[in-house]
């Protein structure tokens, strides 16, 4: 009888062992999960004491190896990836390890593209927040660049607009719809963009820049770094295709998830969102980032996820909407037609060049019939729900409408040219 229970104590205490040991292995990949999390975030310091614990026979296994090549490429020290990377591929070969080596392999290349063509650029503005409120203040900052969310674009005029669509094997596709007279989105005009030179993945945040041709998203697959990264590619039209888009550099992209890139010509700042630097995975941050930038051609520490001093220079103040716009009462402030930088251009006095105020006279009265114009197609288009004969007219002044919005767009840019020029 004793033996029996010494029998079936020792089975307790051995089931006990290894119930023990499992815990303590998923404890030990739950925290390398949370610190590869806190990583992709741009807080290395967590994995770096983790692996500075470890003795010099465990950092050569291929968990650990492959911890310190992330490490590496984190840092931008591609040197040192790829002496990490040469000795994963000496261990014995399996097909973890292959799968491992691809996979680094993969994200170094990507590593060693964004860091070419570095900038060094002025901080103005960054906060923290859920997804929806960061967007609710760009809306707030931007009002004129149209309305934007993860898996939608509508163009500023309203007429046109792009959707993230997923397919049955649960990679994205883009595609863009056209509206109607009376508001209504054409769901028969709707069609699919073809994205050259990228394939499967995963998209968000499209943007369509006021050039009509211009546009930005993030995506994430085989070619991100990590995470969502930020890619610009140019729209034909006639194709119904996206040109083969371009993997922005850093400090745009790094191995957290960069989602969005809008840019504020009328300001001159760049408004990026991206999990970098933040608490935890479900905040984002918003920085703004001047337009002016410098060439960077040193890799440093800093550079991949907090934009800090060695690549920003912070503490530059927010170009506002309005000038002076905090000293005066609301019915004296004027909304300035465009920007110059940061210098907002209201009337002839705002520029200095004989040539520059000629086709600012221009581009005022083409504002003002502009003005006039879209009065008008809100009445008809309100008329349009009862009254179906004003389809013609409506599409008519739609029509006006594109040309004098590329007109305006091309007689401001001259004006830039030439006071730029001037001085």
């Amino acid at each position: 009888m004793v033996n029996i229970m010494m029998r079936q104590y020792s089975k307790i205490a051995l089931l006990g062992l290894l119930l023990g040991l499992l815990t303590l292995s998923l404890t030990g990949e739950a925290q390398i999960d949370s610190l590869r999390s806190e990583m992709m975030r741009g807080n290395t310091s967590g994995m770096e004491s983790y692996i500075g614990s470890l003795s010099k026979a465990k950092r050569r296994t291929l968990t650990n190896r492959t911890l310190l090549t992330e490490i590496a490429i984190a840092h931008y020290d591609l040197s040192e990836a790829s002496a990490q990377l040469r000795g994963i591929e000496s261990l014995r070969a399996s097909d973890d390890q292959q799968r491992t080596v691809e996979e680094l392999t993969r994200r170094l290349r990507a590593a060693e593209r964004t860091s070419a063509g570095l900038v060094r650029m002025q901080l103005y503005a960054h906060r923290t927040g859920s997804e929806e409120g960061l967007l609710t203040d760009l809306s707030r900052e931007t009002p004129s660049v149209g309305q934007i969310s993860r898996c939608t674009f509508v163009s500023a005029d309203g007429r046109e607009r792009w959707q993230v669509v997923s397919d049955t094997l649960g990679h994205d596709h883009l595609v863009v719809t056209g509206r109607l007279g009376d508001g209504s989105w054409d769901s028969e005009s709707a069609r699919e963009v073809e994205i050259l030179g990228l394939e499967g993945g995963r998209i968000a945040f499209p943007y369509l820049l006021a050039d009509g041709e211009t546009i930005s998203f993030a995506y994430s697959g085989p070619e991100s770094l990590g995470g969502y990264d930020l890619f610009v590619s140019r729209y034909d039209r006639e194709g119904g295709r996206l040109l083969v888009p371009q993997q922005l550099s850093a400090p745009y992209n790094t191995m957290a998830s960069d989602l969005l890139l809008l840019r504020d010509e009328e300001r001159g700042v760049d408004w990026l969102l991206t999990d970098r630097g933040t608490s935890a995975p479900e905040i984002l941050a918003l920085y703004a980032l001047s337009h002016h930038t410098e060439r960077q051609d040193e890799v440093t520490k800093e550079l991949s996820w907090l934009l800090g001093d060695s690549i920003l220079q912070s503490g530059i103040a927010l170009p506002p909407p309005v000038q002076g716009a905090e000293n005066r009462r609301p019915e004296e402030i004027r909304e300035p037609l465009f920007w110059i930088g940061e210098i907002p251009v209201y009337d002839r006095s705002s520029v200095t060049g004989r040539e520059a105020q000629h086709f600012l006279e221009q581009y005022i009265r083409k504002q003002e019939g502009l003005s006039g114009l879209r009065m008008r197609l809100d009445s008809l288009r309100k008329r349009y729900e009862t009254d179906r004969s004003v389809k013609g007219e409506i599409l008519t002044l739609e029509r006006q409408e594109e040309a004098l919005r590329a007109e305006l767009f091309d007689l401001r840019n001259k004006v830039i040219r030439l006071e730029r020029k001037a001085k």
